[in-house]
């Protein structure tokens, strides 16, 4: 698996983030915060099929073996869901769902990616599946969710 950064296919996610339509009243912030207390990076784009982001998780959010917490593990899910989302839909998404598989353990402060594919978009949902991997292209986690297209 290649997790190098495509720098020009990361600002056609831009481009497509600049294209949103936000309802009028509607707060809305590409990206969210969280993703910088998440340490992520997008590091390449496929126009409305994937989207890969790297991911360094602090200490602070260990589980008491040490390793990153399941609830974190799914918001770094759901902060690759939600650009990947956005952009295909090119307005603001909600999710509905979101489910995840455990597979190996994710250490703190080491880095980890997360791969998500579009795998069908109606009228008014997404919905996607992604991959977590280490550094060696090991599977760690899989996960899938819902996206409510908001019109």
């Amino acid at each position: 698996m290649n997790f190098e950064k495509h720098v020009e296919n990361v600002k056609l996610l831009e481009e497509a983030y600049r294209e949103v339509q936000v309802p009028e009243g509607m707060n809305y912030q590409l990206p969210p915060n969280s993703s910088k207390t998440l340490r992520s990076e997008f590091l390449d784009y496929q126009a409305r099929k994937q989207l890969l982001t790297s991911f360094f998780i602090d200490r602070m959010f260990a589980n008491p073996q040490g390793t990153v917490q399941g609830g974190i593990i799914g918001a770094c899910f759901d902060d690759t869901f939600g650009p990947l989302g956005v952009a295909t839909a090119r307005g603001p998404i909600l999710s509905i769902d979101l489910h995840i598989q455990f597979i190996r353990p994710i250490p703190v402060e080491q880095t980890f990616y997360i791969l998500t594919r579009v795998i069908s978009v109606s009228k008014t949902t997404i919905y996607m599946q992604a991959d977590a991997y280490n550094q060696k292209g090991k599977l760690l986690a899989q996960s899938s969710s819902n996206q409510l297209i908001v019109r």
